[in-house]
């Protein structure tokens, strides 16, 4: 013979939890006087489900506005989806374009651009040999002297 068991959920979501907590309070309110619930205080379930529903609504608003305003922050900047450095008329074009005139202007002193900000990384390249054209044939090597 097998034994009956009970599972009851309840919900972990916070929009979730928060309906069932009204639903469960409706119900209390619909028993009025005579239901399970008296023992409980369920004026402050009441409330803190109410101040939990305000903060809800309250956090999805923002969390729009968050979205929002890091899209605009993005298109302003330049990082958006789709847009290179050559987009005009934004921070990243802009603070490319300093860097081309200040790179003209101190033209064997770049550290200067330290002075407005920048990080400059100064190294040396090893100079090597140009490599030879493939497009131009190399004339067959003579052919060697018998002895």
């Amino acid at each position: 013979m097998s034994r009956k068991t009970i599972k009851v959920v309840i919900p972990e979501n916070p929009e979730e939890l928060i309906d069932l907590a009204k639903l469960v309070h409706q119900k209390h309110v619909l028993d009025a006087g005579t239901g399970p619930l008296n023992g409980l205080n369920m004026t402050d379930f009441d409330t803190k489900t109410q101040s939990a529903n305000t903060f809800h609504l309250q956090s999805e608003a923002l969390h729009r506005d968050a979205v929002t305003a890091t899209q605009n922050r993005d298109l302003a900047l330049g990082l958006s989806e789709g847009q290179t450095s050559m987009q005009p008329g934004t921070v990243d074009f802009y603070v490319r374009s300093v860097v081309d005139v200040l790179l003209g202007h101190f033209r064997g002193n770049e550290q200067k651009l330290g002075d407005y900000g920048f990080i400059v990384v100064e190294g040396t390249a090893s100079l090597k040999s140009k490599p030879t054209d493939p497009t131009i044939p190399v004339p067959p090597a003579p052919p060697a002297n018998p002895a």
